[in-house]
């Protein structure tokens, strides 16, 4: 059971599985050796398989959830099950207990929507942090390569120094304004994991 356990950090598939297991490692049963030996062998056969993020992907995420009402046979517990997809890529994934026995199979479905939605928006906040970042670079770039040309141009032209001064000053500038932003980020604009609840903070404030 220790050298799966080590295997849940490059198989995130498997830790449902292996920490059910593991609550029964002082005293195991053939049962319980029945699943380990289950577990290996879907190990086998999916050693060939892995996650495909196309070039031409679309960026919509998109969610689906779903609970085992009374799944835990030990607890009688609920298990939530949740994916999330951008475009047609999976990106993140869960399986879980519910923290308390629900009465029915709909309270054990509206914990999973419930517990599914904070994911979902914690991975949009973190998703627009990191298309505003790609987008203000490629801004940068492109005022950079503009200006970068306009002192080229004005260094051929003999311009008066005080206008090469102005492009060189602002030029300067906006380089340290960048770079502030990217070493100093507020903590409101950090980025965030894709595992974490939304906070409920606007980031815009």
């Amino acid at each position: 059971m220790g050298s799966l356990n080590y295997l849940t950090i490059t198989q995130p598939d498997i830790s449902f599985a292996v920490q059910q297991v593991s609550q029964f490692l002082q005293a195991p049963r053939q049962s319980h050796l029945a699943v380990v030996r289950r577990i290996l062998r879907y190990l086998k056969g999916t050693s060939g398989r892995g996650l495909i993020f196309p070039a031409d992907n679309s960026l919509q995420l998109t969610g689906y959830s779903d609970a085992d009402w009374a799944g835990c046979m030990d607890t009688r517990r609920s298990v939530t099950g949740w994916c999330m997809f951008l475009g047609n890529a999976l990106i993140s994934w869960k399986n879980k207990k519910q923290d308390r026995i629900s009465k029915s199979s709909t309270e054990s479905e509206y914990r999973a929507m419930s517990l599914h939605v904070l994911k979902l928006c914690g991975s949009r906040v973190c998703y627009v942090n990191l298309v505003f970042l790609s987008t203000l670079l490629h801004l940068f770039m492109l005022i950079t390569q503009v200006l970068f040309r306009l002192l080229l141009i004005l260094c051929f032209m003999n311009a008066p120094n005080i206008l090469k001064l102005i492009v060189t000053t602002f030029v300067k500038l906006l380089i340290i304004i960048f770079l502030h932003y990217l070493i100093f980020p507020p903590s409101i604009r950090q980025m965030i994991s894709l595992q974490r609840p939304c906070l409920g903070v606007d980031i815009n404030s």
